[in-house]
């Protein structure tokens, strides 16, 4: 039967962690009642297929054998691609048996490869538990850590930013003390805040961030000096330019009044188990669980989930919610028939059912993080709990606290084990009732004394397989369940250890299990869909996984983000970098007291490759992904569709106009709750008084509706407020049309059909600009008796010409695009009538052969033509189309895309003139064009045309559009080259001929363009190169200048951003120019080896390289 494996103990500071006090210490253990082995977990599902896309490699020899990095935190970090991408990682190390532990940063490449792998500081002091953030607009990294910075006992929380720049790492800014110990609370005087942990979020100054570093008291006022982490949360806000410039930034502290009341409380101790978290909307979070026990250790049996939260980015009140970890179980008889099999070991009377429930334990070291949802996720094991605290150890499960900020809603989520989705009599997976039918013990077992036993699945999810070690206290001390962020796909991985192999063979003598005597196990679970589902767990060990042959993998951290690599078929696939611990013996030194040898082992990287499980995908919204500014503010909205609620899983969508496209600024799903549908939305913004209007997707109806209702953008801003003040967003089937017309002509084509078709009613909001609308059917001038185009035909396109830019809006039904669009053969202008974005091929697949071209003002497509510069077809725009002979185009389901530019644009240049015709050019060029080189076409100096250079089977080719509405313009063709700065006259010039095309890519037939032999190059004023560099002495810079010759500035900056040397100011001759800088600065003196980076300004323009100094 049962026994107590350990009975109430109240283990104080003063007998444990004997070497160094800055390990968390265990206080009060309650029993761990032990049961029989158990049987191994059915896996009822396929774990995902993966691949290691790095396989493990060592970073440092190290003889610090326990957590390698923040407790509560993941130090390991994500580099976003706009900064190079990559990993940060940081860690603390020990290189030597009898040296001093320190902190370490590394920079891996996309690849895995380590680029650089170093110390952060020079003093050479005992450092420890570090954390870091990566900024995710920059992609700066930033460090906290604790360590004595002074000359008291006690240790400090340190922190310093890194500037980055240009891929260059480790070039720090000043190291700051954030939490000056010992720090003042309240009465209490020495209060020791260590074990910090980073992350970062909005900040209410436009343009910034704000870091928030959370650190833990490591002293107590509580009953007996029992454990009772109060913390404090220090925050500053920072741009990237902050950084750069290598300003120190400036510190505000924040702590929790109930939980520096719990570290005072001498009659009832509570123990805080929580978690930093914040929102877009500007809400911090510090979110876990606590234990309760009264002045003699006995347990309080209370909620025990709470979530701490403050408003106004941290500067607010802390208010609290509770919620409890209980999941309600049953007792399963002894025996068929019998009474119940858990009961009290001091009285043997069974538990009641209601008794028993499954709680969170031992989950003190894990972390919290946010979905796309609005919902916060901490991970962490649950045990069958007894009314006394007391719990059975050997089943121990992974699930997840998932609390909704919007609806203020606390639901527990299982990970692994899951139960069976048909099982509607328990709450959670039970290990004696795992298969129909529910209700009933599954199997009884041969007690080996006559009797019999529920046979129980049971579960060891720690990292070593000995609950006695480290004092009894293994459990607390090397819990480890860890949870990434949500990318932008909806993808987070679930990442803890698991030593039931090795504890059947090492505590149970089962020899099946010999092989696993030395292996700690990685199990990772991972959700397609914001853990909303979560697979069945990948498996790492030394036995079965070829890459971990003889490592002991220990402290195991996920990167804080899956990164998405694409689709296979309809699963997600992402990466999954993983750092961690090879113990070369198992087991931690280290921790005191222990039984291990002090023999080291080695600091790992790796990276997998992981198919996400395919489930049946809900309909996807087809906005795609907002673009990501500075700042942002945050909506609270109702929404209603027709005159009803939407429904759940809808999705709204926020916009803003640029330059002539809607570009998404946020997007947010509706939930109905209490019968009322809401959808929270982060807008992003950089300006105040932006438009900004939404559309939102009926999910049932697979449509997307206009909503009547704008807004103006205000940075910071919070509008509406759940449940009572929303602001209220309505849409109907009458969808609205917006389209930005630019001064001069447009193509334009409509995709809803209004009641009124008649040129003056559509377009009488901005009569007073339009000057002309044209079609292939006839002309329209305002106030011209003689119009021969009165109104608009559904499928139809048009030239408008307006006298200054402004927006067209249209009021109408949506246009069905099944209806077939008729052309004739040869060329025919055409609406786009979809309602998103769609790639070309796709959008005009039913012409299959019949198709010739296609061409906008964005670019030409014509089928098999490696060339093309038309890739996608987008609402609000007209193309020409042409046909072999007479067709119906009938355009595809709409798909997700993005809008494409409106019109090719050169930084030289600008963007061509439309006009209403065009004729198309397949050229060639001589040697001296390039891939990525600018061909553009002039008519009397007027931009007509503008395209790209590519290299097709060692062809230097481009499919140029040249704008013309009039045959016989003589078109003047030139080359720019930004590798060299120059720009050619080509020959042979051209007559335009609207509607034509020379050249046939099937056909090997080009326009061959050379360069005008009577024609000097022209040189646009460029910023060239400095040779040598890195250099010694001195570099020499060499400088195009173009020939009207203008004024520029060449001055030197440090890494900080500040100028150093002004090296000339003013005007050069035309032509190649060399300038010379010797090392020297303004005032005279010799500059320092490092990076420097020498700008050139030129009015508004700007460039700069880098440069390197050696000595």
């Amino acid at each position: 039967m049962l026994k107590k494996a350990l009975s109430l103990v109240i283990l104080l500071s003063i007998l444990v962690c004997l070497v160094y006090a800055d390990y968390q210490k265990p206080g009060i253990i309650p029993p761990a009642l032990e049961l029989p082995p158990g049987v191994a977990l059915q896996h009822q599902r396929t774990a995902p297929a993966f691949t290691f896309s790095r396989t493990p490699v060592s970073l440092i020899t190290s003889y610090n054998d326990y957590f390698i990095g923040s407790y509560n935190g993941l130090p390991l970090r994500v580099i976003p691609e706009s900064a190079g991408g990559g990993y940060f990682m940081t860690y603390h190390g020990q290189p030597t048996t009898t040296g001093t532990r320190r902190v370490y940063h590394t920079y891996l490449s996309s690849a895995g490869n380590v680029l650089n792998n170093n110390l952060i500081t020079l003093t050479n002091i005992r450092e420890g538990f570090p954390t870091m953030a990566v900024d995710p607009v920059s992609g700066k990294p930033m460090y906290a850590w604790h360590a004595n910075a002074d000359t008291d006992a006690q240790l400090e929380v340190r922190f310093v930013s890194d500037a980055f720049i240009e891929g260059i790492d480790g070039l720090w800014n000043e190291y700051q003390t954030i939490v000056d110990n010992p720090y003042i609370v309240g009465s209490t005087t020495d209060n020791e805040f260590i074990w910090p942990t980073a992350i970062i979020g909005p900040s209410p100054i436009n343009g910034k961030r704000r870091i928030y570093v959370a650190c833990r008291n490591a002293v107590s006022h509580a009953v007996d000096a029992i454990p009772s982490e109060n913390v404090i949360i220090a925050y500053a806000d920072f741009s990237a330019l902050d950084i750069e410039n290598g300003i120190a930034l400036s510190w505000t502290r924040t702590t929790i009044p109930t939980l520096n009341q719990w570290n005072t409380d001498t009659t009832t101790h509570r123990r805080p188990n929580h978690n930093l978290v914040c929102d877009n909307a500007g809400n911090l979070y510090y979110i876990g669980y606590h234990s309760a026990a009264d002045a003699l250790g006995s347990n309080i049996d209370e909620p025990d989930v709470d979530v701490f939260k403050c408003t106004a980015y941290g500067a607010g009140t802390w208010t609290r919610q509770i919620f409890s970890s209980d999941m309600p179980t049953w007792n399963p008889p002894a025996s068929p028939g019998g009474q119940g099999y858990f009961v009290n070991s001091d009285t043997g009377t069974p538990y009641t059912n209601a008794q028993l429930n499954w709680q969170i334990a031992n989950s003190s070291h894990t972390n919290a993080t946010m979905d796309n949802n609005g919902k916060i996720h901490v991970p962490g094991l649950w045990a069958i709990n007894t009314p006394s605290g007391s719990y059975y150890y050997g089943m121990q499960f992974v699930k997840e606290l998932v609390f909704d900020t919007i609806n203020n809603t606390m639901s527990i989520k299982e990970v692994y084990p899951q139960k069976d989705p048909i099982d509607n009599y328990n709450q959670a997976f039970t290990p004696w009732d795992t298969e129909a039918p529910w209700g009933v013990v599954d199997e009884y077992a041969d007690d080996g004394m006559g009797g019999v036993f529920p046979s129980m699945a049971g579960d060891w999810n720690f990292p070593y397989w000995n609950d006695a070690s480290h004092d009894n206290a293994m459990m607390f001390h090397c819990g480890n369940t860890k949870i990434t962020e949500s990318n932008s796909e909806g993808m987070m991985a679930v990442v803890w250890q698991n030593s039931q192999r090795a504890r059947w063979y090492n505590y149970s003598q089962i020899a099946d299990y010999a092989a696993f005597a030395n292996t700690p196990e990685i199990y990772i679970a991972v959700s397609a869909n914001n853990g909303a589902t979560w697979s069945e767990p990948i498996v790492l060990n030394n036995q079965e996984t070829l890459q971990f042959s003889g490592i002991k993998p220990m402290w195991v951290y996920p990167a804080d983000k899956i990164k998405y690599v694409g689709m296979q078929g309809t699963n997600k696939i992402g990466k999954l970098g993983l750092m961690f611990y090879d113990d070369y013996t198992w087991g931690s030194n280290t921790h005191s007291p222990t039984e291990f040898p002090n023999d080291g082992g080695r600091v790992m990287f790796a990276e997998l490759q992981i198919e996400f499980p395919g489930y049946e995908p809900p309909p996807v919204d087809p906005f795609g992904t907002p673009v990501v500014l500075s700042g942002s503010m945050s909506l609270m909205s109702g929404v209603m569709i027709d005159g009803a609620m939407a429904s759940n899983g809808d999705v709204v969508a926020a916009f803003v106009n640029v330059g002539g496209i809607p570009q998404l600024r946020g997007k947010g799903t509706v939930a109905v709750t209490n019968g009322t549908a809401a959808c929270l939305i982060q807008i992003f913004t950089e300006s105040n008084g932006e438009n900004i209007f939404f559309k939102v997707w009926d999910e049932s109806a697979n449509e997307i509706l206009n909503i009547n209702e704008t807004l103006s953008s205000q940075i910071n801003g919070i509008v509406g407020e759940w449940p009572n003040n929303l602001f209220w967003l309505h849409a109907n089937n009458a969808l609205q049309q917006s389209i930005s017309l630019s001064a001069g002509w447009n193509m334009v084509s409509l995709n809803v059909h209004p009641a009124d078709m008649q040129i003056t009613t559509l377009f009488s909001n901005i009569m007073s600009y339009v000057q002309s609308v044209k079609s292939v059917e006839g002309v329209f001038i305002p106030n011209n008796p003689f119009n021969t185009l009165t109104s608009l035909t559904d499928g139809k396109g048009y030239y408008v010409k307006v006298s200054q830019p402004c927006t067209l809006t249209v009021t109408g039904a949506a246009i069905n695009t099944s209806t077939p669009i008729v052309l004739a053969a040869g060329w025919n202008l055409t609406a786009f009538t979809p309602q998103a974005p769609m790639d070309v091929i796709s959008a005009v697949a039913s012409l299959g052969n019949n198709l010739i071209q296609v061409k906008g003002t964005e670019g030409i497509y014509i089928p098999n033509n490696p060339y093309n510069t038309l890739t996608t077809l987008s609402p609000g725009r007209a193309y020409w189309i042409k046909v072999t002979t007479g067709a119906s185009l009938v355009y595809a389901a709409p798909s997700r895309g993005e809008a494409q530019a409106l019109l090719p644009s050169c930084e030289i240049w600008g963007t061509p003139v439309i006009k209403t015709n065009s004729q198309v050019i397949l050229a060639s060029l001589d040697e001296h064009a390039r891939a990525g080189d600018i061909l553009a076409a002039f008519v009397n100096n007027e931009l007509r045309g503008l395209t790209t250079v590519m290299n097709v089977e060692g062809i230097s080719g481009a499919l140029l559009q040249v704008f013309t509405d009039e045959a016989g313009e003589q078109i003047q063709f030139k080359l720019y080259s930004p590798t060299s700065n120059t720009i050619t006259t080509l020959t042979p010039n051209l007559n335009t001929a609207p509607g034509e095309t020379i050249g046939d890519y099937q056909s090997g037939e080009f326009l061959s363009f050379k360069s005008d032999q009577t024609e000097t190059p022209e040189l646009v004023t460029s910023l060239m190169s400095a040779y040598p560099n890195p250099f010694k002495d001195g570099t020499s810079i060499a400088l195009n200048i173009a020939k009207d010759a203008p004024n520029i500035k060449v001055d030197v900056y440090n890494v900080r951003g500040q100028k150093i040397k002004s090296l000339f100011h003013g005007q050069l001759q035309p032509g190649a120019q060399k300038l010379w800088w010797n090392g020297v600065d303004d005032s005279g003196n010799h500059v320092s080896s490092g990076i420097y980076f020498l700008r050139m300004a030129n009015g508004n323009s700007a460039q700069s390289i880098k440069l390197m100094i050696v000595k």
